[in-house]
């Protein structure tokens, strides 16, 4: 929404009509991996987002709670980097607390060294979320994510796919195949 008003005030200043500006934001369907509704299967709501950092993710959930309500949202979290997943450790624990369950893939390396590797792990992530909103669980990978939710998925559940890396491969492989 502030995106749009933001563009409105520009179009506007620069002396484009308001019809045209109307024209222009009803076509718009939003920015790829940002909030973005893949489909809906089985009564099953798949969403794909870029979100990698704790405050990007605090606010996603915020607004994926807004949109879907009481539905109950099913996280799939890739943390991007060891060395930011360490760094912002405390910030990621309390970024979760909107969803219903967190399901944490293994952490993608880039551009880590192997002191890095070795020094966080999924599981850690997992437990530093557990001490404030136990909802989190770690995977060794997406197919065993994938095999847990073709298990626990119920009608109106919404499943979002958070994160900078494989994930959103992922999700778009699941959302085709899924039914």
């Amino acid at each position: 929404v502030l995106d749009a008003l933001a563009a409105i005030i520009v179009a506007r200043h620069l002396g484009i009509a308001d019809a045209a500006i109307i024209r222009a934001l009803s076509k718009f369907t939003g920015a790829k991996r940002r909030f973005e509704v893949l489909g809906e299967k089985g009564d099953i709501t798949f969403v794909d987002d870029y979100g990698h950092h704790p405050t990007e993710i605090r606010a996603m959930l915020d607004s994926a709670r807004d949109y879907f309500g009481d539905r109950r949202l099913l996280v799939v979290f890739q943390p991007h980097q060891f060395s930011r997943t360490r760094l912002l450790l405390e910030g990621f624990a309390h970024s979760f607390s909107k969803a219903d369950q967190l399901l944490v893939a293994p952490i993608l390396p880039v551009r880590d060294s192997a002191e890095e590797r070795q020094a966080i792990s999924s599981e850690d992530l997992v437990a530093a979320i557990n001490k404030v909103s136990d909802n989190a669980k770690a995977f060794a990978s997406f197919a065993k994510i994938t095999d847990y939710l073709k298990l626990k998925l119920r009608a109106g559940d919404v499943v979002l796919s958070l994160g900078a890396g494989k994930n959103s491969e992922w999700i778009q492989d699941f959302y085709n195949h899924f039914g």
